[in-house]
């Protein structure tokens, strides 16, 4: 078994809302289904009706609207915007959700033909870079991708670092940003034609891939709570509570998954005193590193005395430094930061952990 973590931690920001598997409130779906989405489609000048299946589907592109939710639908609609996207969700804590295309029809989305011809396109309100997005719109939004890599057969994982392949029927697949579809003139450039900047540096990838992965987890596995979350002795509502792992709190799955009472279930060692029992995976976000595990730099980078950019820097590692986890995860200002132990010399400290593998 892996050594539990030290440091209960607060996420920063809001929590989700409540269900029946918190301290108050009532149920969710269960894992992976279709959401349940308005249907407005987009104006039929602005996409190519096409007859994709799963075998052609690699991609899931995160894009930032530039408007509102309602503007954004407004425009795909309009018979002049020569654009289209499949899904639009608003930033808000219980957030509209929109269809705007069949998944089988593509979308004009990504600035470079083959990347819309093997994609899924999915705008979110806000301004790049500007924007602080809420809990209930990366829930919403994962959860959308969730049941679209079950049903199109694309892997449910986040592409960091780098622009995705020149040829987007290299490698796996998987969910990147807007900034990341390669210019179809210079695939060393990102961002499609028009080099797009969107999602930007106020969207949390880490706290985006916990939502994603929450219905995923494997055995020892890192997890922090979104929430105050019911800790029971059994998996499933009857499962009598035992304890409640307040937001933030980290630990490790040690069984599951369960699927029981519209939720599934992960048994969970909790950190710092918190009653090991299960919790339900809505609220129980998968995180990429705890205590102990060793990480390394994908790029020369700032090491903080707090977690947060308005924290003083302390340090800067190289390209390819290594160390290892001390406490986190901490989701602020658009990142998810770590504070690591670096090895030959660097200061100890908080790092995002965007730029850590």
């Amino acid at each position: 078994m892996q050594q539990t973590r030290r440091g209960l931690l607060r996420t920063l920001g809001a929590a989700v809302g409540a269900g029946a598997v918190l301290s108050t409130g009532v149920g969710t779906v269960a894992a992976d289904e279709e959401p349940s989405l308005a249907w407005e489609p987009a104006g039929d000048s602005n996409y190519t009706a096409a007859a994709r299946g799963p075998a052609d589907v690699r991609w899931f592109v995160v894009h930032v609207a530039e408007g509102t939710h309602d503007g954004t639908v407004a425009w795909f609609q309009d018979p002049n915007a020569n654009g289209s996207t499949h899904y639009v969700v608003e930033n808000a804590a219980d957030p509209a959700q929109t269809r705007m295309l069949d998944e089988s029809d593509i979308g004009w989305h990504a600035g470079n033909w083959s990347y819309n011809e093997a994609s899924l396109g999915i705008e979110h309100g806000g301004y790049t870079d500007q924007t602080t997005f809420v809990d209930g719109l990366y829930d919403a939004s994962a959860s959308i991708a969730a049941w679209a890599a079950d049903a199109y057969d694309f892997p449910l994982r986040v592409r960091r670092y780098d622009v995705a392949p020149c040829d987007p029927t290299d490698g796996a697949g998987g969910v990147i940003g807007h900034d990341q579809v390669p210019d179809p003139d210079n695939c060393s450039s990102g961002g499609g034609a028009g080099a797009h900047t969107d999602p930007g540096s106020t969207w949390n990838w880490g706290r985006y891939e916990g939502y994603l992965r929450r219905n995923h987890l494997g055995t020892y596995q890192e997890v922090v709570t979104a929430a105050d979350l019911n800790v029971r002795d059994s998996p499933g509502l009857g499962g009598t509570s035992v304890d409640t792992a307040p937001a933030g709190t980290t630990g490790d799955t040690v069984d599951g998954p369960v699927d029981a009472d519209g939720y599934r279930w992960y048994e969970v060692e909790y950190d710092d005193g918190t009653t090991t029992g299960w919790s339900a995976s809505d609220w129980l976000l998968y995180s990429r590193f705890g205590a102990w595990d060793d990480v390394t730099t994908t790029a020369a980078l700032s090491v903080r005395d707090a977690p947060g950019l308005d924290a003083t820097t302390v340090d800067t590692t190289a390209n390819g430094e290594t160390g290892t986890v001390t406490d986190g995860p901490v989701d602020a200002d658009g990142y998810r930061w770590f504070e690591v132990s670096w090895n030959g010399g660097t200061t100890s400290g908080w790092s995002a952990g965007y730029w850590l593998e």
